[in-house]
Order: C-alpha cells, then sequence, then structure tokens
C-alpha cells in the first residue's frame, strides 16, 4: 500500500529512539509550505522531553514558513489590530473596499476600548475560539457586542489572509446578542405633512431679521433633493453637475431626469478637511 504523502504544513508520525548515552532523540518527516519534505530530529534526556523539543521546532519553522504577511501567529494582538486599522485606513482613502475614513475611526475607538485591553497581551495564534468564547460570555457587555463583533470579525478574516491564522475562530462562536437589550428605534415614513413643516421652519428661519447672510433658499433646496432622491446629507453635498442626467431612458421612448449617487462629502483625518470620497456603501441613482 502507497504511502499517503503528507499536505503542506503537515507533520508526519513522530518516533524516539533511545542513544547509547541514554538520551533520547525523536524525529518526523514533515512538508514545508512550499511543499518540500524536510526531516527534522530534536534530543532530550527522556523521550516525552525530546517529543517536547521536536514540536517546538516544527511549530517554529511551519510559523516562519507559512506567514508571509506583515503579522504572524506570534505577533501580539494590539500589535496586529494596530497594523490592520492602518491598512484598513489607507484602504479607505483610495477609494478600496466599503469602508470610509469616518468609519475606521469608529473601528479604532471600538478596538481601543474592547479588544486591545481585554486581548492585546496576547499572541494572534492564542485567539481560539474557546478564548473567543469566554470574551464574549464575560468581557463585552451586551450593549457593545454587535460592534465588538463586527470589528473582530473583519480583523479576524484580515489575519487568515496573512497566514496568521489558519481559519476564522469566530465562525463557530455562537452569537450572545441578547434580546432584551434595547436597540434602535425603527424608522418610519416621512409624510409630506413633515416635509412641509421642516420647509416651512427653514422659511420663517432664513427670512427672519437677522445679522448674517441675506436669505437663501440653498438650505431649502437641499432638504428637498435629499428627499426626493432618498439619499444621505453627505451624498447629496457631493453630487456634481457630471452626476446628473437630465434625459435618462427609463423605458423605450421615456425619460426622466435621474441623478446618480457616486460619492459622499467626509472629513479626511489626515487634514481635517472636508473632501470628496469617490464612493459610497452602495452605489445609487435616485429618479
Amino acid at each position: 500500500m502507497a504511502r499517503t504523502s503528507l499536505n503542506p504544513g503537515e507533520i508526519g508520525k513522530i518516533t524516539a529512539t533511545q542513544l547509547g548515552s541514554g538520551r533520547w532523540e525523536a524525529g518526523a518527516v514533515y512538508r514545508d509550505h512550499a511543499g518540500v519534505t524536510n526531516r527534522c530530529r530534536k534530543k532530550g534526556r527522556t523521550a516525552a522531553a525530546a517529543r517536547q523539543a521536536l514540536m517546538d521546532e516544527l511549530r517554529e519553522r511551519l510559523e516562519a514558513d507559512s506567514s508571509h504577511g506583515e503579522v504572524g501567529p506570534s505577533t501580539l494582538v494590539a500589535t496586529a489590530v494596530e497594523t490592520y486599522l492602518q491598512r484598513r485606513l489607507e484602504d479607505a482613502r483610495n477609494g478600496v473596499g466599503q469602508a470610509n475614513p469616518r468609519s475606521i475611526k469608529i473601528y479604532r475607538s471600538v478596538a481601543a476600548n474592547w479588544i486591545v485591553p481585554i486581548l492585546g497581551e496576547l499572541q494572534v495564534r492564542h485567539l481560539t475560539p474557546g478564548r473567543l468564547d469566554g470574551y464574549f460570555r464575560r468581557d463585552v457587555p451586551p450593549s457593545r457586542y454587535p460592534d465588538v463583533r463586527k470589528v473582530l470579525h473583519g480583523f479576524l478574516g484580515w489575519l487568515v489572509v496573512q497566514g496568521a491564522l489558519r481559519t476564522d475562530p469566530l465562525a463557530n462562536v455562537q452569537s450572545y446578542q441578547r434580546k432584551d437589550v434595547q436597540r434602535r428605534s425603527k424608522d418610519r415614513e416621512v409624510t409630506a405633512s413633515d416635509l412641509a413643516a421642516v420647509l416651512e421652519a427653514i422659511e420663517a428661519w432664513m427670512t427672519a431679521e437677522r445679522p448674517g447672510p441675506r436669505p437663501s433658499s440653498v438650505y431649502r433646496d437641499l432638504v428637498v433633493f435629499i428627499a426626493g432622491t432618498a439619499c444621505r446629507p453627505g451624498e447629496a453635498l457631493a453630487v456634481r453637475r457630471q452626476d446628473i442626467d437630465f434625459a435618462y431612458p427609463v423605458e423605450p421612448g421615456v425619460t426622466r431626469p435621474v441623478v446618480h449617487i457616486t460619492g459622499t462629502v467626509v472629513i479626511d483625518d489626515a487634514t481635517g478637511n472636508l473632501t470628496r470620497q469617490p464612493h459610497t456603501n452602495l452605489a445609487l441613482s435616485r429618479r
């Protein structure tokens, strides 16, 4: 029967042999992540000591061989989290992915308050399913659970990509979202009377006698635009002339004005200035 070949990163059978000097030598064949088969031997005063020394050596060899990313299994969680958030911020500034710099700022706050103080001194390899299960049971309050799990899930996925973890340890950890935690109230539809009341308030504010700029329709126009397109304020402020098509074909022989929501206005964390982000959470077209 042919011997089954080892998979990359797999260790074969460990054997221990007593030497003439009374010491023991443990050895095993392993296959590195490049597919090359190697042999490793370590000595010890007892068979158990030799086996343990062999396993420690093999773990270090395979770890060094497998981790080609910016972090590895022995990297501290605090260091790995900082690297992860910095890369997410760079991607957000370059328009890569769904997050924006403002979102990364929120992620950083969650990590600084709920992840780094509790898990930061652990090595990445110690983020096991059992440890994370206990972490969510004991250390994360119910009101913060959704935010913490969201940030941690993204972080652990990035660690898998980096080669620091083989699988996401959070994948099989059950949810601890509690039913009795008060959630955000449900949104309700804005009625025509709601919009009329807002426009009347704007009109009264702009026409009142007061120092400052002369009355303008800018605020009223912005509210009407948001009401008509259902976009966010930042998205409305990011609309450019080329984003508006006054003769967009909606069906054969029929055209309507359409605005394409392709960006939003955010604050650049580096400069503190408002800037147009060239994407939104979801690209939309509003008629």
